[in-house]
């Protein structure tokens, strides 16, 4: 008998960031890159994953001018954009960061010349995360 799982859009976001993760990036195209810096801002901005970051864009305790933030965003974009699930998908979607939050965040944080790469990267999160078409594909796994 199968049993039925509920994807919604987080679960499949961080099944395509999984998947690429497995990928050289020598065999990148642009949209593997765009979706890379989505899962870097995830892993840059999860509880989870940095600490430092979630607490500075959430309760204000941290100066985003800060090399622990520095840090975890280099982090982010090594190695934790590789190990996000579904749950800090949700979290990051959850949040409702301002703009000037994030304008402030990439100050401090991203190199001037990967500002309109972020940014953009941002702006296809939001609106994938707006976005109905995504939530709620049913799928069957057979065990």
């Amino acid at each position: 008998m199968p049993i039925k799982h509920n994807l919604t859009k987080y679960d499949i976001l961080q099944e395509k960031l999984h998947k690429l993760s497995q990928k050289h990036e020598s065999e990148y195209t642009d949209e593997d890159w765009q979706l890379k810096n989505v899962g870097v801002l995830i892993a840059a901005f999860s509880s989870g994953l940095s600490w430092k970051t979630h607490k500075a864009l959430s309760d204000n305790q941290y100066e985003f001018n800060s090399e622990g933030i520095r840090e975890e965003f280099s982090a982010a974009k090594t190695a934790k954009w590789k190990n996000i699930t579904a749950t800090d998908v949700y979290e990051v979607s959850q949040k409702s960061i301002p703009k000037s939050k994030f304008a402030s965040w990439m100050y401090y944080t991203v190199n001037m010349q990967e500002h309109d790469t972020y940014k953009a990267a941002w702006e296809r999160f939001n609106t994938y995360i707006l976005s109905e078409e995504n939530d709620g594909i049913e799928m069957e796994k057979l065990y």
